[in-house]
């Protein structure tokens, strides 16, 4: 291991006995699928539903612990920063995903962290004392944590498409398992922060719910150790195997917080709770000791995403309340506005409908700001400066009284391409742009099916800073095809900027 960008010197496999290999032959798969090292790899929860049947995806799960002994300096004003320490770890898993008899096995491969991973960081320099107070360290590897959750963090993934003829959003945004519905109710015993010379101890509590890179914050309870949240958050569920809630209480104090109690729920354990009563489960401290923390109250129901038309739905009454799940995928954009290199664009998508306030994706979602290729830049620039010369020239021989043919000899060009000149000109034709951006970016939304609205803006940032809202397109979820029926479309925005996208519904079982 060692502080570098491959992070690694090498890597090396080997089997430490030698396998047990059965071959069998069914159907057009090769023997690959039935090496009994594959078999055992294979997990059922791994059977990934796509509207054509099953992927069968092989699933590896490795523990990552990445510690890097580092001399990183840093010059601020007249201190001196340094970073000597960092540590990293984590449970990540490995998809390979669509076993296919071809020659690359595999239509692609994903990977990602199933909860947060722990981060230490150690500091040396003139600022160690201060950046080792507790509270500031501890905002910095939140920092450092939320940005990494945002790229590798469930259900985040970061991957690759390896067959050209696979589906992108299929390997690269498959969807969860599942929903995780969760109410804590209330708080009772907890520890006292807050003290004063006329009365008892007390707290200012408020929750704090983590699964995956999802994080939800409750408002703070006033002065009590036994408070009433009734606090209800939703989350993505990519493997109910691996993945685990964590609910932290905390003091909320001017400076800062103070820790009250914790507790880590496997996904697996609260999935069997069902939609019944409710459960006390004990806090414990930072070293996992309970019994003097308190407990919380909470309930917890899983529904499963289900595949199934909206006539079986109704007739089989798994899905009274129409939640379901929506993918909107942004494969890229065309026609786009050419202007400076530094142009930015990007995509914001809202909804209506959520089944929560805290839901399993926020109401408000923006894909990565990107830029147009600078050398399509640097040719529009060219471009238009040669139409510019022309345009001069043009207005000269206007003013001389020639005619439009005499005018198209002079310059050997044709007379139809000077009137288009002239129509750009004044506004009479637009311009004419072949700009493509590719994102393979996507939204998810849960929603209400019935009532539900998706709304997508296109929108750019010059160098200026002035923001500009290219097109807008809104997408009735209840006109989307039945769960399972993906849709590729292209989308016109503002009649000339094309979108390229992918949406998909599945509904929500009700079990």
């Amino acid at each position: 291991v060692q502080p570098k960008a491959c992070m690694f010197q090498g890597v090396r496999s080997y089997f430490v006995n030698p396998p047990s290999v059965v071959t069998e032959f069914e159907g057009d798969l090769t023997s690959v699928l039935n090496l009994t090292w594959v078999k055992n790899k294979i997990q059922e929860e791994d059977a990934q539903p796509i509207m054509d049947g099953d992927l069968r995806n092989v699933t590896f799960r490795m523990d990552v612990i990445w510690e890097a002994d580092l001399e990183v300096f840093f010059n601020l004003s007249m201190a001196k920063l340094g970073v000597k320490r960092v540590r990293l770890n984590g449970v990540v898993l490995v998809d390979f995903v669509g076993v296919q008899p071809k020659a690359c096995m595999f239509q692609g491969v994903r990977s990602y962290f199933v909860n947060p991973p722990s981060l230490v960081t150690e500091f040396e320099g003139d600022l160690t004392s201060v950046l080792n107070l507790t509270w500031i360290k501890q905002r910095i590897q939140e920092g450092c944590l939320e940005q990494l959750s945002k790229m590798l963090v469930a259900p985040n993934r970061v991957g690759k498409v390896l067959d050209e003829q696979a589906e992108h959003f299929t390997v690269m945004r498959p969807g969860p398992k599942g929903i995780l519905e969760v109410v804590v109710w209330k708080a009772e015993g907890l520890l006292a922060k807050d003290f004063n010379f006329f009365g008892k101890g007390t707290s200012d509590p408020y929750l704090v719910l983590r699964c995956g890179a999802v994080c939800f914050k409750s408002r703070p309870a006033k002065k009590t150790l036994n408070p009433n949240f009734e606090f209800r958050a939703m989350f993505q569920i990519v493997s109910l195997n691996h993945q685990q809630l964590n609910i932290q209480l905390l003091d909320e104090d001017q400076l800062g917080s103070e820790f009250l109690g914790m507790v880590d729920l496997p996904i697996q354990r609260m999935a069997q709770w069902g939609d019944g009563g409710k459960v006390s489960c004990d806090l414990s401290d930072k070293d996992g000791n309970a019994g003097e923390n308190g407990h919380v109250l909470l309930s917890a129901r899983f529904r499963p995403l289900i595949w199934k038309s909206k006539a079986e739905v109704e007739e089989m009454g798994i899905c009274p309340d129409r939640a379901g799940f929506v993918i909107l995928g942004i494969y890229s954009a065309s026609n786009l506005p050419l202007g400076a290199s530094s142009t930015q664009f990007w995509f914001e998508a809202t909804s209506t409908g959520l089944l929560s306030e805290n839901c399993a994706a926020p109401v408000m979602q923006v894909s990565p700001k990107l830029q147009q290729d600078r050398r399509a830049g640097e040719a529009h620039a060219e471009r238009m400066a040669q139409e510019r010369l022309l345009l001069r020239k043009i207005e000269a021989m206007r003013r001389h009284h020639m005619s439009l043919n005499d005018i198209a000899d002079v310059l050997e060009i044709e007379p139809a391409h000077i009137l288009i000149l002239e129509g750009r000109a004044a506004g009479t034709f637009p311009t004419l742009v072949q700009h493509t951006i590719k994102w393979n970016c996507a939204f998810e939304f849960v929603v209400n099916t019935a009532e539900a609205i998706i709304t997508l803006q296109l929108k750019s940032q010059t160098e200026d800073a002035k923001t500009t809202v290219l097109g807008t397109h809104t997408v009735p979820v209840c006109d989307l095809g039945d769960p399972g029926d993906s849709c590729v479309q292209t989308i016109c925005l503002d009649d000339k900027i094309r979108v390229k996208v992918f949406l998909q519904v599945r509904f929500l079982a009700h079990i």
